[in-house]
């Protein structure tokens, strides 16, 4: 399912260039404690690593290219366990390229939908994972963007993707608008095996949600305008998600409690698919 009418590409590239990351929890990363600085973030990259590990073989000096790499922290997490892999981030926000350069031998391109930015990412392929963590909502022809990475994938590379698991609340309250295409379960499968992907896992992730039961709960949510849902959800969640560690915790890092985002199963937040291409 898609947003009617679908934005302008040309306005679509300056909200993610100027505007995405300078709201709510996303607004800002600390290059001198990174990737500490935020640990849920820090938790998803080293569950998506496990998940990695799983269902495919992840080599010591492993390729991996994530779409839309924020401030690092998933490719910061592969890095623990393969120090020697070569990293490569496309990342449109330039507020990013702080914590991005953290990571040391890892390449910074630019918006991968421009053709330039592709070629260059090109030339540092093929690449054994791909990551695509939150973005497969958000371009106007998701179709397009896996044709485009099938491309850049070695033979039994594997493509790591992970999207909100929609239903109404959630479209009209989730801070990270606009999201363009919505995904269940079901409608995400159909969309990989019909772009030939062969699906190793599909399953929800993260935190439980529960739809509101209650008739009279569900007719505010409807009625309430959106930008209104939004500042709420960002003011309730901002403080637990955004979780930097104290002067104490940075003296014993490897024994800070970080969330588990390795929960599955039942109706979780997000939706977690790993899938290879013959």
């Amino acid at each position: 399912m898609q947003i009617d009418p679908v934005p302008d590409g040309g306005a679509l590239a300056r909200f993610y260039r100027e505007d995405y990351r300078r709201d709510g929890f996303n607004a800002s990363a600390d290059p001198a404690d990174f990737p500490w600085d935020c640990r849920n973030r820090l938790s998803r990259g080293r569950a998506l690593r496990r998940l990695v590990e799983r269902h495919g073989r992840l080599p010591e000096q492993a390729r991996i290219l994530e779409i839309g790499a924020g401030f690092g922290h998933n490719l910061a997490a592969f890095r623990e366990a393969r120090p020697q892999a070569l990293l490569v981030a496309s990342e449109a926000d330039p507020s990013c390229r702080p914590t991005l350069e953290k990571l040391g031998a890892a390449r910074l391109e630019g918006d991968w939908s421009g053709a330039d930015a592709r070629r260059a990412i090109a030339a540092y392929g093929p690449f054994d994972v791909v990551l695509l963590v939150h973005v497969l909502e958000h371009p106007a022809d998701p179709d397009a963007l896996i044709r485009s990475l099938r491309e850049v994938l070695v033979p039994g590379g594997l493509l790591v993707l992970e999207v909100p698991n929609e239903w109404e609340r959630e479209v009209r309250t989730n801070n990270n608008a606009p999201h363009i295409s919505f995904f269940d379960r079901a409608s995400l499968g159909r969309f990989l095996e019909a772009r030939g992907g062969k699906v190793r896992t599909l399953d929800t992730c993260g935190p439980v949600v529960t739809p509101p039961g209650a008739p009279w709960k569900r007719a505010i949510l409807t009625a309430t305008p959106a930008w209104l849902l939004r500042l709420a959800y960002r003011h309730a969640m901002a403080p637990a998600v955004r979780q930097p560690l104290t002067p104490d915790e940075r003296a014993d890092r490897d024994r800070v409690p970080i969330p588990s985002y390795d929960e599955y199963g039942g109706d979780r937040l997000w939706l977690r698919a790993v899938v290879g291409f013959d």
